[in-house]
């Protein structure tokens, strides 16, 4: 029983195989870039980063566009949007802004 709530918290029924899959490998790299700049090393390569902003901009967008706002009351769901906006929307923020600064502002690591 407890592997199955796991396993619903990491793979949602209602998710198709293709945004699971998307999912499996646009977060990873993406952390995987923050990492690299955290740590000043040299992953992959330049260009992957900078396409690496707008693709995983776009999924964002995407993921959040289709969420299911239909749940519980308008004051439940107000509350929700707004705990989302305050705890996700910063770290959201600093991992393009990583991200940003690993693809343009490192040449330092590129060279």
């Amino acid at each position: 029983m407890e592997i199955a709530s796991i396993f619903s918290i990491f793979f949602d029924p209602e998710e198709t195989f293709l945004e699971l899959i998307m999912e499996m490998i646009i977060y990873p790299v993406i952390i995987l870039g923050v990492f690299g700049y955290a740590y000043g090393k040299r992953i992959f390569f330049n260009r992957l980063w900078i396409a690496m902003i707008p693709i995983g901009l776009s999924y964002d967008i995407y993921g959040f566009a289709t969420l299911d706002w239909t749940f519980g009351s308008t004051e439940e769901m107000l509350f929700t949007a707004g705990l989302m906006a305050a705890i996700i929307l910063p770290l959201v923020f600093c991992q393009y802004l990583a991200l940003y600064g690993y693809s343009f502002k490192s040449p330092e690591i590129w060279q």
